[in-house]
């Protein structure tokens, strides 16, 4: 771990951290940061290291939680993608597009709970849209 007297860091009011991730000038760097199982495996090793450094454990116990994930739609271009987030936004839900396996996917919710899902699943359908649950 390298440390440095980097303004944000010094002024920070708060314990900080910077880290550095790869280079938006650099195309190779830029595609990746587009990718969400990238930026998962980021988010993950952040973590992991927030914990391995201050002697965290993880508690046993409970296994992985299930994510259902409403999905309306995955494309091949993001401008359709784009397009389908705009509409169903139009419409009251809170749409996101993510990059996953090279497909962009419009979601417009993910929960814990499956009858969630199911729930928000039913709405959407009645709008007009197509709807998978998709199970992480």
């Amino acid at each position: 771990m390298k440390q440095a007297n980097f303004h944000m860091l010094r002024e920070s009011r708060m314990p900080a951290v910077l880290t550095e991730n790869g280079f938006i000038d650099n195309a190779t760097d830029a595609s990746k940061l587009k990718d969400s199982t990238f930026i998962s495996r980021i988010a993950r090793g952040h973590a992991l290291g927030i914990a391995r450094a201050f002697g965290l454990t993880r508690k046993s116990g409970g296994g992985g939680t299930t994510l259902y994930k409403v999905q309306i739609g995955a494309f091949s271009q993001k401008s359709n993608a784009d397009a389908l987030a705009a509409e169903a936004k139009l419409k009251g839900f809170d749409a996101i597009v993510i990059l996953d396996n090279g497909l962009y996917k419009v979601q417009i919710g993910a929960f814990s709970e499956k009858s969630n899902a199911e729930a928000l699943a039913e709405k959407a359908r009645a709008a007009g849209f197509n709807v998978y649950i998709v199970v992480e």
